[in-house]
């Protein structure tokens, strides 16, 4: 069923429908989104709060492109060394006539 929360962004209190459970992550994202506004209102004060809203947003879907782009080059890393021990495994066995 589910719950309503209060989390702030920008400084200014939203309430939402969350399921069950779902509040800790919820409330865990707003205060990672809040952390951008909050760098901008520092650095631009005056910006114009959609703007603002808008602009945190972008940086944070840049930040999660970056980790999703290295989270993809890690992956293909792993697999490579797994394909090399894998290969260098069977030759052993191989030379050790198993």
């Amino acid at each position: 069923m589910p719950r309503e929360i209060e989390v702030k962004v920008g400084r200014k209190p939203y309430r939402m429908q969350v399921e069950d459970g779902q509040e800790n992550r919820v409330t865990h994202v707003a205060e990672i989104w809040n952390g951008y506004v909050e760098q901008l209102v520092k650095s631009a004060p005056n910006m114009e709060r959609d703007r603002l809203l808008v602009l945190a947003g972008m940086m944070m879907a840049d930040d999660f492109y970056t980790t999703q782009t290295q989270k993809e080059t890690h992956e293909k890393s792993t697999d490579a060394f797994h394909n090399t021990m894998a290969e260098k495994i069977e030759q052993f066995l191989k030379d050790k006539g198993v």
